[in-house]
């Protein structure tokens, strides 16, 4: 564009700012790339007991977990994580080799179930309708102890009340230690279709030492404020067909009570109370789960 001024003198205007706009544009298209994986099927089923037999994970998917998320932003990761991932179309299994050059500075403790948060930690990230909008989240310290949640990407919550049925090992090793998981694909809500799904997939690592790392496979960036909608998608999963999500859980608990006699010392009562309860949780659609107490 040329501009001419009262003097009759001549200007050229240069474009600088489309250019400016073009490569922001294409920044911010690079920073939302997502990667996309295929998941193998295997026909073979590892023994989940912590170990990682070689020959049990050869048809696995290797994918690295390289990036620190916090307290850093999106910088190279300091300790090297490989996950292995596979399915056989019944139950989805996750195993991570986890590094680490100080080993005996690694956070482990048998507790309750959801309560690992300040053990060292890994974990697997299932967008199971590819919605972006909720996932399954299963963590496993370095000894094998659980904990799961739905994690709701809109309203930023995740609902700890909800518990699958999975199977979990760990170890720690010389060099850092192992994770092994084994989720029943029928403890998960999708939407039945013919041919492969396409899930948003994460692996993450908690390393906790002077400062508490996250770590993660893709970068997140946190000017964005959803985070399903940054992580990977992974295609498989082909032909599923959801079960009958049944899970009844009875439950006995018996107590006595005994009073001493003040007259001669002699302790009466003493006769053993059985109170019952049965829980059900019954997935009804994909969409709709009934969970239901039965006390008498």
């Amino acid at each position: 564009m040329t501009l001419l001024p009262q003097n009759g003198a001549v200007f050229q205007a240069k474009p600088i700012y489309l250019v400016a706009v073009l490569v922001a544009g294409l920044f911010f298209q690079t920073s939302l790339a997502q990667t996309q994986y295929e998941i193998p099927r295997t026909i073979s089923k590892p023994t989940i007991n912590g170990e990682i037999a070689a020959q049990e994970w050869d048809d696995a998917l290797s994918i690295n977990i390289t990036v620190e998320t916090e307290p850093g932003e999106n910088l190279p990761a300091e300790v090297a994580t490989e996950g292995l991932v596979m399915e056989d179309g019944e139950t989805l299994y996750v195993a991570f080799i986890a590094e680490d050059p100080r080993p005996s500075q690694i956070r482990a403790f048998y507790r309750d179930r959801d309560l690992l948060w300040d053990d060292d930690w890994v974990a697997v990230i299932l967008d199971t309708f590819n919605d972006e909008r909720r996932a399954f989240e299963f963590y496993v310290n370095p000894l094998g102890v659980q904990a799961d949640d739905i994690f709701d990407d809109v309203n930023q919550r995740r609902d700890e009340a909800w518990d699958a049925i999975w199977d979990s090992a760990g170890q720690v090793t010389d060099s850092g230690y192992f994770v092994e998981m084994a989720i029943p694909l029928k403890q998960l809500r999708f939407s039945p279709q013919d041919g492969p799904q396409t899930w948003g997939l994460n692996l993450l690592r908690y390393y906790p030492r002077d400062r508490e790392t996250n770590l993660s496979v893709v970068p997140v960036d946190r000017n964005i404020s959803c985070y399903l909608c940054q992580i990977s998608k992974a295609e498989g999963f082909s032909d599923l067909e959801p079960g009958i999500n049944v899970v009844a859980i009875p439950t006995l608990v018996a107590a006595s009570t005994e009073t001493r006699n003040p007259a001669d010392g002699e302790w009466l009562g003493g006769e053993p109370d059985p109170q019952g309860s049965f829980d059900v949780r019954w997935g009804i659609t994909q969409d709709t789960y009934l969970n239901a107490t039965i006390n008498p």
